[in-house]
């Protein structure tokens, strides 16, 4: 199944989201918001198997893909979810499943406590209120290095030794999806040159936001890469049992992109669980407590 492009104009400025089950309106809304300096494509090897559940809108963020950057250069948290209300708002999206990743998740997560009538179920991919600062700084380190390439496969290289665990195939889908020519015929990414600085995307307050977290009372799945450097199980069991009724499952073989390291993963498709019998769920629509691992297929 194949998406198509939207564009709205939100908060001042145009917007972009790609959309698969636009054809299917009695489908259940799913938001699926990217992280750092990935872009909504990043969703294209998961979402048709989603859209066979719901109408699946994969969003832009601000600075990022195809949405325009921010005029005033303004990619704090409250922006972005400011985004989601009104891009949400703006397509008669009343109500939806949010799945997060990265910056994404956080996004979600801020989303869900400020706004609860909008989340209907969340998931939130490889995220907390607290970092790892190893995994934090290999990001931030890699936002900051080369970023004008003279072909694509330069790009594509580039990303898939920063992304080992992710099959070359995804990595140079999501690549070629996140560059643009410069008038020199050289190639650099997409999104804003001031997220490629050290004070380019603002980290909130940390205590502030678990404190927030607390407030979010939509069914939650916290998805965790086993081999992340930026959430560490601690972390992943403090989110457990800060959001009342998240669930948090280990993925194997995946680190902090979890999306990208794993595209196969159980939750594409409906799993037996609380609504099916014994086992999974799909993540968008369990409303279990908690199991520790998801196997990839």
């Amino acid at each position: 199944m194949d998406g198509t492009d939207g564009y709205a104009l939100v908060n001042g400025f145009r917007h972009h989201f790609r959309e698969w089950g636009s054809d299917r309106p009695d489908l259940p809304v799913l938001l699926a918001l990217h992280g750092y300096t990935s872009h909504c494509r990043s969703f294209d090897a998961i979402a048709p198997a989603l859209a066979t559940h719901f109408r699946v809108v994969a969003v832009d963020a601000r600075g990022h893909g195809e949405t325009e950057w921010a005029p005033d250069g303004d990619y704090t948290g409250p922006a972005l979810v400011s985004d989601v209300v009104s891009l949400a708002s703006a397509l008669g999206i009343g109500r939806a499943s949010v799945i997060g990743a990265s910056m994404g998740g956080r996004t979600s997560y801020n989303l869900a406590a400020r706004h609860p009538g909008l989340v209907d179920r969340l998931v939130v991919v490889d995220i907390s209120p607290s970092l790892v600062a190893a995994g934090s700084e290999r990001i931030r380190g890699g936002a900051q290095r080369n970023d004008r390439f003279a072909t694509v496969e330069e790009a594509e290289e580039a990303q898939i030794v920063m992304l080992p665990l992710s099959p070359p195939s995804v990595v140079r889908h999501r690549v070629r999806h996140n560059l643009m020519r410069l008038e020199d015929g050289s190639f650099t990414w997409r999104y804003d040159p001031v997220l490629r600085t050290a004070e380019g995307l603002p980290r909130p307050d940390e205590d502030e936001q678990w404190a927030l977290i607390e407030r979010v009372t939509a069914p939650t799945l916290l998805v965790h890469g086993a081999l992340s450097d930026l959430l560490s199980p601690a972390l992943a069991d403090r989110m457990q049992k800060t959001i009342s009724g998240c669930r948090v499952v280990d993925v194997p073989g995946a680190g902090h992109s979890v999306v990208a390291d794993q595209p196969a993963l159980g939750w594409q498709q409906p799993r037996p669980g609380r609504e099916g019998g014994e086992g999974g769920g799909h993540p968008c629509r369990d409303r279990g407590r908690r199991s520790r691992r998801i196997t990839p297929r």
